[in-house]
């Protein structure tokens, strides 16, 4: 990173007040002694040049309060983070004029990717694949073909795919072929450590894990859909992948019918339920509640059936 930053603040003329500096005492994550005082010569440089200045710190241990003294009693009705999106979500989403299938696919940052199938092992009745998704994306998903399918349901779940397996047997017998697959945060394609973690530094970047994951959704419903040449019914299960579900619906005609078990049934539930970006990082979806809540992304959706249970 300085490498990089370098040759502009050497084009600025400011060079030489490019700096790191790595902690060994105590060499913790906190703001100690060591890590004061080189911010404190860090300023003198800048700002004092040429100046008489001292960067070593005052002694100050007997004005460091205690733990018990910094213990303070707030008002009864001390707003907090959450009672103050309670308040503020009361008038969202807020009415607006336009393209609103345009407008929703741009704040979910939508993208318009193509899947490719690579068979990894089996054949006939049950095979696995790997989904390649844009450039970006690896999907785990399983086919599951009855003798003459009659249509192709798409299958993704808050529990993954391998926690499936009855729902696969009554769609095999109803002769319906299922494909199912785990998108982006879920099932084979969670991120083990510290998950929610990369989903907001993804957030940061300007991206968002439900646009990614309605893309995803989206992309292998096309791809059965030409695939197999029959009607594509998406079918989800949990409440955090029905949001993406209904989003990928919204993207692609290729979704004909949509079918959720035990959905999320407004937007608003993560606030009144006082979910954190540790809870369901991919509903921290910047500005979406404020136009659209699920009643109208479901309009988008219309007249395709959807049936919620």
């Amino acid at each position: 990173m300085l490498a990089a930053a370098q040759p502009i603040f050497r084009l600025l003329g400011r060079g030489e007040f490019l700096r790191s500096h790595i902690n060994h005492d105590p060499g913790s994550h906190n703001f100690e002694l060591d890590n004061r005082q080189q911010l404190y010569r860090f300023i003198g440089d800048v700002f004092y040049q040429g100046q008489e200045y001292d960067w070593q710190e005052i002694p100050s241990a007997d004005e460091v309060k205690t733990y018990d003294e910094l213990l303070v009693d707030l008002p009864e009705e001390n707003g907090g983070f959450n009672s103050i999106a309670l308040g503020l979500m009361e008038t969202l989403p807020k009415p607006f004029e336009g393209d609103k299938r345009r407008r929703l696919l741009e704040v979910v940052s939508a993208k318009n990717y193509t899947a490719k199938a690579k068979r990894v092992r089996g054949e006939g009745a049950m095979v696995h694949f790997q989904f390649q998704v844009g450039d970006d994306w690896t999907l785990p998903g399983t086919v599951f073909t009855p003798d003459a399918p009659m249509a192709t349901t798409l299958l993704i779940a808050d529990a993954g795919r391998k926690a499936q397996a009855e729902r696969v047997e009554s769609l095999l017998a109803k002769g319906r072929r299922v494909v199912a697959f785990d998108p982006f945060f879920f099932g084979e394609s969670k991120i083990k450590s510290r998950d929610f973690l990369h989903v907001i530094l993804m957030h940061a970047a300007g991206e968002r894990a439900l646009g990614v994951q309605a893309s995803q959704i989206s992309a292998v419903a096309e791809w059965a859909k030409k695939q197999y040449k029959q009607p594509v019914e998406l079918m989800s299960a949990g409440p955090r992948l029905s949001v993406a579900a209904r989003l990928a619906a919204v993207q692609s005609n290729a979704i004909s019918a949509l079918k959720l078990h035990d959905p999320m049934k407004s937007l608003k539930e993560v606030i009144r339920e006082n979910k954190g970006a540790n809870h369901m990082p991919e509903m921290m979806c910047f500005g979406l509640l404020e136009s659209f809540d699920l009643p109208q992304i479901e309009a988008l959706i219309a007249p395709r059936p959807l049936v919620a249970e």
